[in-house]
């Protein structure tokens, strides 16, 4: 019964190795404050290549982080999605933020 603890835990490190990241190359703190669609579009926003593996992992991490049950697939989906961010996100881009994203977070 351990395993689903982790995967529980680690999703919502997943998650915040994302907001980490953004908020490291984003110079507008306003980002902390995104969550869910939101904070998957600005982040979809910065990345060009993988973006359908990356949409749909992120969906799923949207839907699991907080449950207390996920199964290992979809752990596995959204660790490969955050991966692939990391990998191709154009992080030097992202003090271009798109204040329309963060505005709509506030609204």
């Amino acid at each position: 019964m351990i395993l689903p603890i982790h995967r529980i835990t680690g999703l919502a490190a997943l998650n915040a190795l994302l907001k980490r990241t953004a908020l490291t190359y984003c110079n507008d703190a306003s980002i902390a404050g995104l969550h869910g669609k939101l904070w998957h579009a600005f982040l979809l926003d910065h990345v060009d290549k993988g973006k359908k593996d990356i949409e749909k992992g992120f969906e799923l991490l949207s839907k699991n982080t907080y449950q207390q049950k996920t199964n290992g697939q979809d752990f596995t989906l959204c660790y490969r999605a955050v991966e692939l961010w990391l990998k191709n996100a154009k992080l030097s881009d992202m003090n271009k933020l798109s204040k329309v994203n963060v505005e709509a977070g506030h609204a």
